[in-house]
């Protein structure tokens, strides 16, 4: 496993520690019926909905829990940045976001830097994560094979 699968391993166990849930519906009563469900799952009151808070795409916490779960994401945001000051990182970042996203198809980087949280013109200001970006393009654009017509 490289350094980039690695850390992304680390990191989805970390967040699977924390006290974040999940529930779905198609409307709101639907959805407070589910909250309700997994709060007494998780031992809590049902009536303690008033204490849940919303992290978006159906994810919750408690409100209690919301400074823990800003602070994971400041700390991780961080060893991120730091993590791709590395040259050897960076490229299996790239690589492994570029593929993730679908660039053999769309030649589009846009949505892999946004995972890996920088923007073209940071790229294209550090000579190290620009190097790094074009070898994990030109990988990619080896790997490609189109069939010859017969």
């Amino acid at each position: 496993m490289n350094m980039y699968d690695e850390y992304v391993q680390k990191l989805q166990e970390e967040w699977n520690a924390l006290p974040v849930f999940y529930a779905i519906a198609m409307d709101e009563s639907g959805l407070t019926r589910k909250l309700q469900e997994v709060l007494v799952k998780r031992g809590l009151n049902a009536s303690q909905i008033n204490e849940v808070c919303s992290l978006g795409d159906g994810c919750f916490c408690l409100k209690g829990d919301v400074a823990l779960l800003k602070e994971y994401s400041e700390r991780n945001r961080n060893k991120l940045a730091d993590a791709m000051q590395e040259p050897g990182f960076a490229y299996q970042a790239f690589y492994a976001e570029l593929v993730n996203n679908e660039f053999c198809f769309t030649e589009d980087e846009s949505d892999a830097l946004d995972a890996l949280k920088l923007t073209s013109t940071e790229v294209e200001d550090n000579p190290m994560l620009k190097r790094s970006l074009a070898k994990a393009k030109k990988k990619i654009a080896g790997s490609r094979s189109i069939p010859e017509m017969v």
